[in-house]
């Protein structure tokens, strides 16, 4: 056993006895840098930045079952499990697109053209997708044509999204000075509200529990973790992350948890949503990365972005 697996199966066994969790390590492509699940099917997918790949992985058996070559930088991931598609942000510059992959086929039935395609996010109820552009706009897609139907601009860098199902608003980390998160109304397709983070540097990952109508920002600057009423847009709770030195991304996980990765140190920090405390963290090697969450299941993996290789999670 190399040095570096032997590590992380030590860390992955100080988490289980320090959470009571499961882990699993899984082989993917080289460079995983974000990751996808569709709960119904119980499949992962994983965009592989440094070979133009996603890996599709087994959920029940945590075995990588297929792999999709793409054409482009693979960056951000998500899938509608309702129709069963994978929506790839591939930046290519101007000629960026969004790949839709067939998760029945597991083949690549269209590109999208959408300049400077970094990140995507779908709302699984309505089938629209939505897609983070480098030039400061979110493009939204309809899922039934393929074919974009909106663009929404702002006037500052653009980070994470999130989205809520059950209002149908799209939530954007927007990293402005102050940072904000932007509120974009999926019916009208419009800005229908900014929440101010004044207190904040910088605003990276983004997540939101629909059920406690809360919005989870990250700061990479100042290591913490903003919690913000999604009714009135009030930050409620700041909460340090001791240790860290880039919180970068977060996912809702099982039971109102919220997961933050730190690429910078290895750590993965767990904030009850329902105390709003930090309830803890564990290293994990390779920088980890972008994360998705299976609600089913209740596992979270997380890209270990320098390596090769998921780690999932269990309750």
């Amino acid at each position: 056993m190399n040095r570096t697996l032997t590590t992380l199966v030590t860390l992955l066994a100080l988490q289980a006895a320090v959470f009571g969790r499961t882990e699993a390590k899984i082989r993917v492509g080289r460079e995983p840098d974000f990751v996808a699940v569709n709960s119904v099917t119980n499949m992962i997918y994983s965009s592989n930045s440094a070979e133009g790949t996603v890996s599709v992985v087994d959920g029940a058996k945590n075995i990588r079952t297929a792999t999709i070559q793409v054409v482009g930088y693979a960056q951000g991931i998500a899938a509608n499990p309702a129709t069963n598609q994978v929506y790839l942000a591939l930046f290519i510059s101007n000629n960026s697109k969004v790949a839709v992959i067939d998760g029945n086929t597991n083949t690549v039935v269209t590109y999208i053209p959408v300049p400077d395609a970094v990140d995507v996010a779908v709302d699984a109820v309505t089938n629209r997708i939505y897609a983070v552009d480098s030039d400061n706009t979110v493009r939204v897609i309809d899922g039934g044509s393929n074919s974009v139907i909106a663009t929404i601009a702002f006037s500052d860098v653009l980070e994470e999204l999130a989205v809520d199902a059950t209002r149908n608003l799209i939530y954007v980390a927007i990293a402005g000075v102050p940072p904000t998160i932007g509120v974009i109304d999926g019916t009208t397709n419009a800005v229908v509200n900014t929440f101010t983070l004044s207190t904040a540097k910088t605003v990276a990952g983004l997540a939101v529990d629909p059920q406690l109508n809360q919005i989870y920002a990250s700061d990479n600057q100042k290591l913490e973790v903003f919690i913000v009423n999604g009714a009135t847009g009030n930050v409620t709770v700041t909460i340090g992350l001791p240790g860290a030195a880039n919180p970068q991304y977060a996912v809702l996980g099982a039971g109102h948890q919220v997961v933050v990765s730190d690429s910078a140190t290895g750590r993965i920090f767990f904030i009850n949503g329902v105390t709003r405390t930090l309830s803890g963290s564990v290293e994990l090697p390779d920088g980890p990365w972008g994360m998705a969450a299976n609600p089913v299941t209740k596992e979270v993996y997380v890209a270990l972005g320098l390596g090769t290789a998921l780690v999932a999670i269990g309750p």
